[in-house]
């Protein structure tokens, strides 16, 4: 009887143990729920969130200066990167653990007419990559934005290497409604100033167009008009045609040099005809210097790379330009001199000599006949047009955008805007 009633008093003691065991581990979990209660859907929110994040980050560092230049051409920025920039701060997943610094980045590669970027981010919790295209659009604001693609299946799945959902929408995750904005436009119509005060007159001549208008005043006046009545032979001596008769004559006297004296000698230097070159130093003359082609070095000056880069493609057609900074010399040509020893007379024995000759004596000029014109005096009326204007300006017209959340903005229409027809995806 003993053994019976302890055996059955033990198995009822284990029942209650196990039942009351049961019961603490329910409200544990039911106080403290652990992060394996996160579902699917929370996953895919914050891993979306963190992608975009470091998307938008990668867009706004990588500036048309810091793009490939080559097409197939690639430049990444890794996540630790990022954060050591403070392009982002930093995010944990969904384990509350942070991604991986170095797996995941931003690599941006030259296409023909645009540039793929792609980020990959790989986290305790999933890996998963996007793509997005950038180049210069009708509705970049600056040089360059993300491409918008309005046919695009937003909400398509793509798949990695591992099978699982990437870039789009889960299948068990409610679909988020695609917001847009819409541009409208605003045509300000040209208008003209006030005319101005009319100016003073003057013979310049003015022409009326719409910014100016013209008035003339013709005034007459009596002028004298010098008029040739006919010609007279006059007969003059011909200044250019001098007549000169020769005469002997004593010209003078002078000491003339018979010999030498006393000699010496005397040094001097001469160039060589030969030459050389110096040069100064380099300086620098102008930097950062646009150049479609690779200029080549003179001795007098050079070219030092900087660096490459697309030019601004507002007309939506890029080209590649190298910049260098100039460097320039001075060339100085050196003559070369010797020293030349040469004798020469100290001083001279003269003795004076008279001499004489013949010299050209002007006795007149030649006699030439010309006519002369004679004239006479008749009176001339003369119209003279004066002329003043006054002008104003003209304001050419010009376009207000403004962009809205309805495609149908009351406001906006009743301030004088239409719809544009053109509409951007926010989120």
């Amino acid at each position: 009887m003993y053994n019976e009633r302890n055996e059955g008093f033990s198995i009822r003691e284990v029942i209650l143990k196990v039942l009351f065991f049961a019961l603490f581990i329910i409200i544990l979990v039911l106080l403290f729920p652990t992060r394996c209660s996160l579902n699917t859907n929370d996953v895919d929110k914050i891993f979306n969130e963190n992608i975009k994040t470091m998307k938008d980050a990668g867009i706004s560092y990588f500036t048309l200066q810091r793009m490939p230049t080559l097409e197939g051409e690639s430049k990444e920025l890794t996540l630790g990167e990022m954060l050591e920039q403070k392009l982002l701060l930093e995010f944990k997943d969904s384990n509350n653990n942070s991604c991986s610094l170095t797996e995941s980045y931003v690599k941006v590669t030259k296409d023909k007419e645009e540039y793929v970027m792609r980020i990959n981010l790989k986290c305790t919790d999933k890996e998963d990559y996007i793509i997005v295209h950038l180049g210069c659009y009708d509705y970049c604001e600056g040089l360059l934005c993300e491409k918008i693609d309005e046919d695009a299946e937003s909400s398509k799945p793509t798949t990695g290497g591992n099978g699982e959902n990437i870039g789009g929408t889960n299948p068990d995750t409610p679909t988020q409604e695609v917001v847009y904005r819409y541009k409208y436009i605003k045509k300000i119509a040209a208008k003209y100033s006030d005319w101005s005060n009319w100016s003073e007159w003057s013979t310049t001549a003015k022409t009326a167009n719409n910014t100016t208008e013209v008035k003339t005043n013709v005034v007459e006046t009596k002028n004298q008009i010098k008029t040739l009545l006919g010609y007279k032979n006059v007969t003059v001596e011909d200044k250019t045609k001098p007549i000169y008769e020769e005469k002997e004559v004593e010209i003078g006297s002078e000491k003339v040099a018979t010999s030498c004296k006393e000699f010496g000698e005397k040094k001097t230097t001469v160039p060589t005809g030969n030459y050389t070159y110096k040069y100064s130093d380099w300086k620098v003359s102008r930097d950062n210097v646009e150049f479609a082609t690779v200029p080549k070095d003179t001795e007098t000056v050079k070219y030092v790379y900087d660096y490459a880069a697309n030019t601004s493609c507002g007309d939506c057609a890029s080209r590649m330009v190298t910049v260098y900074d100039i460097y320039t010399r001075t060339k100085t040509k050196v003559t070369e001199y010797k020293t030349v020893t040469e004798a020469y007379c100290k001083e001279y024995n003269y003795e004076t000599v008279t001499q004489t000759g013949k010299v050209k004596v002007l006795i007149g000029y030649e006699k030439k006949t010309t006519r002369e014109p004679i004239y006479g005096y008749t009176t001339q009326i003369v119209k003279t047009t004066y002329y003043s204007f006054r002008t104003r300006t003209l304001t050419p017209g010009y376009d207000l955008y403004e962009w809205s959340r309805s495609a149908n903005d009351k406001t906006l229409t009743d301030k004088g805007y239409s719809y544009t027809g053109i509409k951007e995806k926010i989120s």
